[in-house]
């Protein structure tokens, strides 16, 4: 069906996936560009009614999202499943989600960064390094190093065995 009747379908965060499409995540649920116009692939339950921060493929094909209040959901093109603090995740507000070569996903959150095996969640946070809060986003460099800008609090790189911080003592024009 098309979004162009649904209420509240505003456009939150798109995504090119691998095979060349274009994908949504409405207020409404996940669509598809077909190229004229977004169809409607999966309508959100009735009880989602979480603001959606960020959006990725994973490497099995998945899509993953992250909410501001509701966890992280994978879709996997038949079934919506969740993960959440009762499944080891530190916080449900999830601001960035990203993929390391070797297929674990990493989730930030206000209260840590969370790494997601597919079966366990490890979690690091501010005593092992990590800047906490204000998490903006996320990006893995081409050695599976993560960089984290987190607003005023700096950069943050964790290499996976160490965190080092940047700051405007390093360098940095503007922290924010």
């Amino acid at each position: 069906s098309s979004l162009e009747n649904l209420p509240q379908s505003a456009v939150i965060p798109v995504l090119r996936r691998r095979d060349g499409s274009l994908w949504a995540l409405t207020r409404a649920g996940l669509a598809r560009f077909d190229g004229r116009r977004l169809a409607l692939i999966l309508p959100f339950p009735a009880f989602f009614d979480s603001e959606v921060n960020c959006f990725h493929e994973a490497s099995d094909g998945s899509l993953w999202f992250g909410t501001g209040h509701d966890g992280a959901y994978r879709y996997d093109g038949k079934s919506l499943s969740r993960l959440g603090v009762e499944h080891g995740l530190p916080s449900d507000q999830i601001q960035a989600v990203v993929e390391t070569s070797d297929g674990a996903l990493w989730f930030g959150t206000p209260a840590g960064l969370s790494k997601f095996n597919g079966v366990t969640v490890l979690n690091y946070t501010e005593k092992d390094g990590f800047i906490t809060p204000g998490l903006a986003s996320i990006q893995v460099d081409e050695d599976d190093v993560l960089w984290c800008a987190a607003g005023p609090a700096g950069i943050c790189r964790f290499d996976p065995y160490s965190f080092t911080r940047f700051t405007g003592r390093d360098g940095l024009v503007n922290e924010v």
